[in-house]
């Protein structure tokens, strides 16, 4: 039977592999994404312990929460370039690779993937699945892959002798070449992106305003659902779960709208079983009835309020699961040719 393999194609340029010291307390691609990273955390965090505390009230609280994460944000990011000086000596070893296929970056310090999986075993020894996640999330971005058939762009600087590639909202990587071969990487990099209409699938528009206002309405219509927890004993802690995975549907994983659609499911089961629950009199003791009999109009304007936000967000999670909706984590994948 004769053979359907693909003959290798005898025009295609061989690729360049180079291994090269990237510095860390000098770089500002480095220090500034680290100070990013850390900003945002604070950020992040200290929105979903704001909106807890907002929903019980206790708005005085909020300021002081973002100020205390901000100390500890700063006191890491210190302990951070300390560890950048002290452990790694200012500075990794990568090896890149541009070939006919892709562009790579792998992390081959030895101090770096030790440090990567001694957090791993330490977290596996202490019993601590925070540290265990750090050191996989670390170990997983050992090697950084950008095939020709993503959507991304090039900006070159040959001062500093890198290459950015940027799709329509971040940047995905940077080379970094030596003086000797920054030319000639530029200049691969430069034909295959040509050939390949690399820049050309990059979104005219970027999609991160937009999935900024998916977030801003996911954040609202749960929001109005947080009221239920006085009126129809609701559980708090659901309604927060509700908030955190419609967050992550939008930014992480689109698949967890399954999850907010439950809890969705969830807080409605809720409302019904306390409105049907049997309470008894204080006015006629002996004698029940049930809740639905005494719920005021302001309490079924509540309903009702939470219904939109419910019907809102449950919206939301329809078209997530189904696709319409992809997370930006998924779009990071796309245009990385993932």
């Amino acid at each position: 039977m004769p053979s359907t393999r693909t003959p290798p194609d005898p025009t295609a340029e061989p690729g360049i592999t180079w291994e090269i010291e990237v510095p860390l307390l000098t770089n500002r691609d480095v220090v500034g994404s680290t100070f990013a990273a850390f900003g945002l955390s604070v950020l992040i965090a200290g929105s979903l312990v704001g909106l807890m505390l907002a929903a019980q009230g206790e708005w005085d609280a909020i300021l002081p929460i973002f100020g205390v994460l901000g100390i500890i944000a700063l006191v890491l990011f210190g302990i951070g370039l300390l560890a950048m000086a002290l452990v790694f000596r200012g500075d990794m070893r990568f090896r890149f690779t541009v070939s006919d296929e892709h562009i790579s970056c792998e992390l081959i310090d030895t101090t770096a993937r030790a440090v990567n999986r001694l957090t791993i075993v330490a977290g596996v020894l202490a019993s601590r699945p925070g540290a265990v996640g750090t050191g996989l999330i670390a170990t997983s971005g050992d090697v950084t892959t950008l095939g020709w058939d993503g959507g991304f762009r090039a900006a070159y600087d040959p001062k500093r002798r890198t290459i950015s590639l940027h799709n329509g909202w971040r940047r995905l990587l940077v080379v970094y070449c030596t003086e000797q071969n920054y030319v000639e990487v530029a200049a691969f990099v430069r034909a295959r992106i040509a050939s390949r209409g690399t820049d050309r699938r990059v979104p005219a528009r970027s999609p991160l305003p937009r999935m900024l206002g998916y977030t801003a309405v996911a954040v609202i219509a749960s929001l109005l659902a947080f009221p239920l927890v006085d009126v129809a004993d609701v559980s708090l802690f659901l309604l927060f779960v509700m908030l955190c995975f419609a967050i992550a549907m939008i930014w992480l994983v689109s698949l967890f709208g399954y999850v907010v659609l439950a809890c969705i499911v969830a807080v409605v089961a809720s409302v019904i079983a306390d409105a049907a629950s049997l309470r008894e009199s204080y006015l006629r003791p002996g004698e029940t009835y049930r809740h639905l009999e005494v719920f005021s109009e302001d309490d079924w304007v509540t309903f009702g309020i939470a219904g939109i936000g419910l019907g809102i967000l449950g919206a939301l999670a329809v078209r997530a699961v189904r696709g319409r909706l992809p997370s930006m984590l998924e779009r990071d994948a796309d245009s990385s040719g993932g």
